[in-house]
């Protein structure tokens, strides 16, 4: 039996993608978001996202596109702020962090999907193919290149 650990960074390497970007590290997350077409797609819903930093952050929705904040930290602010309204029965907060939050994940599903969906990576694939019944994988990556 073989345990293989992946962290932060474990599937940057994948440089194959349609859109010519690598997957983001936490801090990188809204650089990258703004270089990919989703950025532009009003499709891609973050109007919340960008309330909630214009309010809690003191960046005009304008300046939303140079937003360097680290989305783990971002997302678990938010988080918490959404339980304790819940908690707390706060429907108007309950309304506002809930949608900053719903927006937030599916940015976070859009960005990876936009990046991964492309060639199938070869290391990735490579590394699998050498993997028995009983080895253990544990990643702390929110990407899906090593799931």
């Amino acid at each position: 039996m073989n345990l293989y650990l992946f962290g932060a960074g474990s599937s940057k390497a994948y440089d194959i993608s349609k859109t010519g970007q690598k997957l983001p590290l936490s801090v990188e997350f809204f650089e990258t978001y703004n270089k990919l077409d989703i950025s532009s797609n009003g499709w891609v819903i973050v109007g919340d996202i960008v309330n909630y930093v214009r309010d809690y952050k003191g960046i005009a929705p304008i300046d939303f596109r140079f937003l360097r904040e680290d989305i783990e930290s971002l997302h678990s602010e938010i988080q918490l702020k959404y339980l304790d309204a819940i908690e707390n029965q706060d429907m108007r907060n309950i309304i506002f962090y809930g949608k900053a939050f719903t927006q937030l994940v599916f940015l976070f599903c859009s960005v990876i999907n936009e990046i991964q969906n492309g060639p199938e990576s070869t290391f990735h694939k490579r590394f699998v193919e050498k993997l028995n019944d009983d080895d253990t994988i544990i990643t702390f990556n929110w990407d899906t290149l090593n799931v």
